[in-house]
């Protein structure tokens, strides 16, 4: 959604190339939110590291940006192993399929990568459904202690990625973070929302 709705000039200082992989994050394993609703990752998204990298090397983009971060605030359950989000068995479970994405997107010679940090979320419930609030992807902490892990491996001189900050009036300013016209649903980006990230993303 960013993308589809980036404002006309965006041409002006960049061409973006969607390669998105629809309703998938990095994590993969079984997440359960607190509404009740479940995910298999595996079986929904089990390639997604892998459609990442080959669409880069199709591309041949200048940077390539991973966007992550609407479906990696759960528990997880891997392996038969249940994680809980936030404690060190998460926090590794993260940190490593992070490593194996950046690994397999500069195994494809691309010259820079940058890791876009999470917005505060403020999801919504459609008029009419029965699931898919999320309300875990509302809880400012646990988009925070995801910022922290993207932020530190970023951070890794042995690391050659950069972080990118989105805009913090997603976190700080409730007319726009709670604006259905910003993002329509708290999560994805209808035009005004999609300008705002630009024009905060396109100078970093």
């Amino acid at each position: 959604t960013l993308a589809l709705n980036s404002p006309p000039d965006t041409a002006a200082y960049l061409t973006l190339l969607d390669a998105t992989t629809e309703g998938c994050g990095l994590l993969g394993g079984r997440i359960s939110s607190s509404a009740g609703d479940r995910r298999d990752l595996d079986v929904e998204c089990g390639r997604s590291l892998g459609k990442w990298a080959a669409r880069v090397q199709r591309d041949r983009a200048d940077v390539a940006v991973l966007m992550i971060g609407a479906w990696d605030l759960f528990d997880e359950q891997v392996d038969g192993a249940q994680l809980r989000f936030g404690t060190l068995a998460w926090d590794a479970y993260f940190t490593g399929r992070l490593a194996a994405a950046v690994a397999g997107l500069e195994a494809t010679g691309l010259r820079r990568l940058d890791l876009a940090l999470l917005p505060c979320y403020r999801p919504v419930r459609k008029a009419g459904a029965s699931g898919g609030l999320w309300p875990e992807r509302g809880d400012d902490t646990r988009t925070a202690h995801v910022n922290t892990l993207l932020a530190a491996y970023a951070k890794d001189p042995a690391h050659r990625v950069r972080a990118l900050y989105p805009p913090p009036e997603f976190c700080q300013d409730a007319a726009i973070s709670t604006s259905r016209s910003y993002r329509w649903d708290g999560v994805h980006y209808y035009k005004p929302g999609a300008r705002l990230y630009l024009r905060t993303a396109i100078p970093q």
